[in-house]
């Protein structure tokens, strides 16, 4: 894709559409009309963020260490996004558990967790 037709194009879908990477902070100012999310991160502080934006349709969370933060964030994100249609998963080897919190989400549709010893969702 060209530069123009690229930044043009982040510059109609920046209300609605972010993705974050570990060498990126979170932006001050994120709309809370966001609509899609992408992270990839070893920072549970970005994680525990999520659940300000209550109007998500999709969320892809690439999380590459494990540790407590990891569950108690998701527990927060799945209080906060009720109505999150989308959820993509992928974590550490060490992610066991599921927290029952994803029952909230009344309106997920498409789930996918990629946790190598995933024992209960």
């Amino acid at each position: 894709m060209h530069d123009l037709i690229h930044e043009l194009a982040q510059s109609f879908f920046i209300h609605e559409c972010l993705r974050v990477e570990d060498s990126t902070k979170l932006p001050s100012i994120i709309p809370k009309t966001l609509r899609h999310l992408a992270i990839e991160t070893t920072n549970s502080d970005i994680i525990k963020k999520i659940g300000q934006f209550k109007y998500l349709h999709s969320l892809i969370l690439f999380y590459r260490t494990f540790n407590q933060d990891l569950c108690n964030a998701l527990t927060e994100i799945f209080k906060a996004s009720r109505s999150l249609p989308l959820l993509y998963i992928r974590a550490s080897k060490d992610l066991k558990i599921i927290p029952q919190e994803i029952g909230n989400l009344i309106h997920l549709r498409y789930l996918k967790i990629d946790g190598y010893d995933l024992t209960m969702l």
